[in-house]
């Protein structure tokens, strides 16, 4: 059996994935309070980066998945 299409619920809360077996299995999506990773430079001025486009301007937050039954 293998996934065949996937739908998101318009307002992100979940997901839908369609399998070639004709099942629909259901995930409740999840957002916490950490970020997914954060960037930070090293001290060593050599490996540090020198455009400021580089940097990602807001944080981006750890997704959890739960299937529901």
């Amino acid at each position: 059996m293998q996934n065949v299409s996937l739908v998101w619920k318009p307002d992100s809360t979940a997901i839908v994935v369609v399998t070639s077996g004709g099942y629909r299995l259901f995930y409740g999506l999840r957002t916490g309070s950490k970020n997914l990773f954060e960037q930070v430079d090293p001290e060593s001025h050599k490996l540090r980066r020198e455009s400021h486009e580089l940097f990602l301007k807001e944080p981006i937050p750890a997704i959890t998945i739960q299937l529901i039954l």
